[in-house]
């Protein structure tokens, strides 16, 4: 599917959508150049996953967790305790936590830019090399959402399963190409509902 963002509260707003249609184990994957949007997309699941903290590229620590919800759990509006202290612990169910790992490769392998943006092939054995110092495999398995930025450099380890989202920038807007899994008509039927 392709979609024409025309500002950031756009592309924002694509990203909450995408969010609706994710289910735990989900592996996201994001092509694009530098300043292609694909931060200010990451900050838009995470907002649509119920994700409270702030949200930037994690470029220098490489892995960032937040907290996210599932199911109605994210539709709940969240209540401060008396003394507005934080949530209220008789409010929240644990059970519907959701971890959601928001990866940056940037760093990963000292010639990075040997890998155009979006190319798709055999992961070079010094970044597989990396991505099993990070444990990444780990992280695509471990049930959460996974957000990868300049997922090509991690391409030969991806699930099978793995959504791509390729992003370039066109004029003062962008072009989003989301494929895989079957999202199709899911999340054709969330972004235009």
């Amino acid at each position: 599917m392709l979609f024409h963002s025309t500002d950031t509260a756009a592309t924002i707003a694509l990203g909450r959508r995408l969010a609706l249609a994710l289910k735990p184990g989900d592996v996201v994957a994001f092509y694009g150049d530098l300043g292609a949007g694909k931060t200010t997309m990451i900050k838009g699941i995470c907002a649509g996953l119920g994700v409270t903290e702030t949200v930037k590229s994690p470029s220098f620590v490489i892995v960032t967790e937040y907290e996210g919800r599932t199911g109605s759990e994210l539709h709940r509006k969240d209540t401060k305790t008396q003394r507005g202290e934080g949530r209220s612990s008789q409010n929240i169910d644990r059970r519907c936590v959701l971890p959601v790992y928001h990866i940056d490769l940037y760093r990963l392998g000292a010639g990075h830019d040997r890998f155009p943006s979006g190319e798709i092939g055999a992961c070079p054995k010094r970044n597989r090399d990396e991505l099993e110092g990070i444990d990444l495999e780990e992280y695509l398995d471990a049930g959460g959402i996974c957000l990868i930025e300049w997922a090509e450099r991690a391409e030969g380890v991806l699930p099978e399963r793995t959504i791509r989202v390729r992003m370039t920038v066109e004029g003062e807007g962008r072009k989003i190409s989301v494929e895989g899994r079957e999202l199709g008509a899911n999340l054709r039927s969330t972004i235009f509902d």
